[in-house]
């Protein structure tokens, strides 16, 4: 539907939540914000675009907020609609964004040396909601404005935390801005209730940062791709300080086994967690796994923790 003049946010359920796409339709261009997954574009997208008939004689583009299945899956599909598509992202986003096997290996397996990889049937599952490889034509900073009309210009801003690339976009002339993923709150919500999965921020320093500068920014609406709209500006204060407490219980929880233990691994600190850090399904605490390895190594930073090898794993302990 068409929340503002030329925004519009169609709703996607992908398993058990949403998946919310939003395309930016101006008289000049056309912004497409994520293509979701493989076979988002061909069953969401397309039919939207073509009953609203928002495509005209605009130069579409496309921004991948970063790199993870239901974010970039779509990539090749929606180009095979849209022919004269450009695919726009951050650079340190974008080796994930235009190959499967590398977002597989670089962020979803990322701790395989450590034992904590997917299943393989898993894996399958992810590859297939990937797509095909597909190539980004524009390689991003992070500080580039955006035309869409005359009269309206969006800001496309690097987000990180989630990933190192992550991109959120702007928009001063409607007071909004789509997040996608740059702060997730206390967890992903399901449709029907409750929580459906944890955040999955990757670096929590540079997440705090966009937290900090999602805060200042002066806005009416907070657009996210799991998280129905929120507007009003007491609304998106309280998530954004669920997305900063967040990481606050991530940090405490760590300090907490590392006193109690001794040392910790990613993997001890999984087994241990239940429902202490939220009440998602606990078949799904194994995706903490983001958070609690960029954690310790933010803790390691800060002179808290250090790493000690232990065999074929690393364990973590109180630094003297």
């Amino acid at each position: 539907m068409e929340i503002f003049p030329g925004v519009h946010r169609i709703e996607v359920h992908y398993h058990n939540r949403y998946l919310f796409q939003h395309i930016l339709v101006g008289t000049d261009n056309l912004l497409f914000i994520d293509s979701g997954v493989a076979a988002t574009p061909m069953e969401a997208i397309g039919p939207y675009v073509d009953k609203e008939k928002i495509v005209e004689e605009q130069s579409p583009f496309l921004l991948v907020t970063h790199g993870d299945s239901d974010h970039s899956g779509g990539n090749a599909a929606l180009k095979t609609l849209f022919p004269k598509l450009k695919i726009m992202a951050h650079r340190f986003d974008s080796e994930n964004i235009e190959d499967p096997n590398q977002l597989l290996k670089n962020r979803y397996n990322e701790l395989e040396h450590l034992g904590l990889a997917y299943s393989e049937e898993k894996n399958k599952q992810s590859l297939k909601n990937m797509g095909e490889k597909c190539s980004v034509d524009i390689a991003l900073a992070g500080e580039e404005s955006f035309r869409l009309s005359a009269d309206w210009k969006v800001q496309l801003q690097h987000s990180p935390g989630h990933t190192k690339g992550h991109m959120m976009v702007y928009d001063p002339k409607n007071r909004m801005a789509i997040v996608a993923d740059a702060i997730l709150g206390k967890g992903v919500p399901a449709r029907e209730g409750g929580l459906a999965l944890c955040p999955t921020n990757r670096y929590p320093g540079m997440y705090l940062e966009t937290i900090t500068e999602i805060e200042a920014l002066d806005i009416d609406h907070l657009l996210t791709s799991h998280f129905p709209l929120i507007s009003g500006k007491e609304e998106i204060a309280r998530f954004v300080a669920e997305s900063r407490e967040f990481v606050a219980m991530v940090d405490a929880y760590i300090l907490n086994e590392v006193e109690k233990e001794g040392s910790v691994s990613v993997r001890s600190l999984i087994d241990h967690v239940g429902k202490k850090l939220g009440d998602w399904p606990e078949e799904k605490n194994f995706d903490l796994f983001y958070c609690l390895q960029g954690g310790l190594e933010e803790l390691a930073r800060q002179g808290m923790v250090k790493p000690v090898e232990n065999g074929q794993e690393i364990v973590w302990q109180r630094r003297d």
